[in-house]
């Protein structure tokens, strides 16, 4: 038979130690609870890093694409008609400066359109009416960037300017290199706005576009809407300066 008072004082005992495992129970379950409240944080925090990554692009975005047809692109190609024996007036026998636009190049060797076989011959638009200018390709040429000689580009004929490719331009004959008809054509090809310096050989046309001396050189002055622009210049291989 069992004595009362023995076995209460047992079950005393296993409740007081049930009592003192409880609280590191607790602790436990309240150190995973911790335990995973910061790996979701970390996982949310890496998340936020990863949407803000996305979201900032520190690649420049491109630059927008031009409409060909906009105000910035109004002029840029060349006039070019069908060259003509039809043509003005207004030139002198002078030495002068004819500013006005390339409609036409008539190629070396083509007999038409006051064409002929030593020269290839612009057509220029000045004041309405076209102008024939002879230029040589039995020579050498050279280019160069520098500001207009003669002012502004001003459409018309004047006469009596002074152009010196060494005293204007600091250019000299070693400059120079041999060229020929077709390069001659193909840089004028784009050319719209021109400018002459030559002598006119009657009302119609001018002609000597090249190294004249006196202050009384050959010319083209391409594009000439700038500070500066490019010179075409022409010599002959016995000419040095």
């Amino acid at each position: 038979m069992r004595n009362p008072a023995s076995h209460a004082f047992r079950r005393f005992g296993h409740l007081l130690v049930a009592l003192a495992a409880f609280p590191v129970v607790a602790a436990a379950c309240g150190s995973e609870s911790t335990g995973e409240t910061m790996a979701d944080a970390a996982a949310i925090d890496a998340g936020a890093g990863d949407d803000a990554t996305s979201v900032v692009d520190a690649t420049p975005p491109p630059p927008p694409v031009q409409d060909a047809g906009s105000p910035a692109d109004a002029g840029a190609a060349p006039i070019r008609r069908a060259c003509t024996s039809a043509f003005g007036t207004e030139l002198s026998n002078d030495y002068g400066i004819l500013d006005g636009r390339l409609v036409a190049i008539v190629p070396e060797g083509v007999t038409k359109c006051n064409g002929d076989r030593t020269h290839v011959h612009l057509q220029v638009l000045m004041a309405g009416s076209v102008y024939d200018v002879a230029v040589n390709t039995d020579g050498q040429t050279t280019e160069v960037q520098a500001p207009p000689v003669g002012g502004p580009f001003r459409e018309g004929w004047r006469v009596r300017p002074r152009f010196d490719y060494a005293t204007n331009l600091n250019v000299h004959s070693t400059a120079f290199r041999t060229t020929n008809a077709t390069t001659i054509e193909r840089r004028l090809a784009n050319v719209d706005r021109i400018r002459v310096y030559g002598i006119g050989y009657g009302p119609d046309g001018a002609h000597l576009i090249h190294r004249n001396g006196n202050a009384r050189d050959g010319a083209l002055l391409l594009n000439p809407d700038g500070p500066t622009s490019p010179y075409l210049l022409f010599r002959f291989v016995d000419q040095t300066f």
